[in-house]
Formats: C-alpha cells, structure tokens, sequence
C-alpha cells in the first residue's frame, strides 16, 4: 500500500425517533451537547494526520489546525414557508428572524470538511429532525403503518 493511499472504517447509524415534542430550551440544549462532541471530534480528526515525508513543524501544525478548523458544526433550520437559516453558532435559536414554524432542522459537522478535502471525516454526524406532515389523505400509505415523515439516508 502507497503512503497516499487511506483505509477508513466507519459506522453509519439510522435511527428514528418516535413522535414526541420539542421546545427552544431543548434545540439550545442539544446544540451545547452536539458542540462539544464535534469540538472532541475535531481533536480527533487533527490528531488522526501523520506527518508527511519533509514536512516541517510549522507546516505540520498549520495543517493540523486547518483540519481542526474544517470541522464546524452547522445548525440548518428549514421554515415552512421556503425560509432558510444556516448558521455556526449556539446563538441561532435566539435569533428574532427565525420563522416561527419550521419544516426541518439539522445538525451536521461534515459539510465544510467534505467541500474543501473531497474526502469524508472519520467522525462526523448528521442529526435531522423533521416536523413536516404527511397529507391528510393519501390513499398510498397503508393507514395501519406508523405516520412516516420525510427520511434521508445520508451515506
């Protein structure tokens, strides 16, 4: 195996969560946990890189700190009416532009790491809740199968 080639092992986890009811405190909450997952993940991600062959101190840590940098964790909030917000802060849930019905928000760390190395992180995740509702009636879904909200299979 060349010195450019890497082996990456990775578990990808779908999980529904049953129906159940959310306020602001509870989104401030979670976004303070997943920070500072995503803050130890980007430790790890940093601390993962070998130095390269003639790489100096100074480059070496200048890389490492761009991979740590990399890892930033983005809050989306989808509104019902087409809005959208995108931010990268804790503060975004006290935003007075927010809509005041959602569709979706999602929490995700991998987006910027992805765009900028074309590779994925060894640890990242990608957390969707979706408050969109089916139709009243559609004749398609079987009536004795749980209410399904919209799904995506992030690989």
């Amino acid at each position: 195996m060349g010195s450019s080639e890497a082996i990456y092992r990775a578990n990808h986890r779908v999980d529904n969560i049953p129906a159940c009811s959310f306020d602001a405190d509870f989104f401030k909450k979670f976004s303070e946990i997943l920070s500072a997952i995503n803050q130890k993940d980007a430790k790890l991600e940093s601390e993962a890189l070998s130095r390269k062959e003639g790489e100096s101190d100074e480059d070496f840590t200048k890389r490492r700190k761009r991979i740590s940098d990399l890892c930033k964790m983005q809050v989306l909030i989808y509104g019902s009416k087409g809005e959208f917000f995108s931010s990268e802060t804790l503060s975004v849930f006290e935003n007075p532009s927010l809509p005041s019905s959602h569709d979706t928000i999602v929490y995700e760390n991998s987006s910027h790491y992805q765009f900028y190395l074309k590779v994925s992180p060894r640890n990242s995740f990608k957390v969707e809740f979706d408050f969109t509702r089916p139709q009243v009636f559609d004749l398609n879904v079987n009536p004795s199968m749980p209410t399904q909200n919209l799904k995506n299979w992030d690989n």
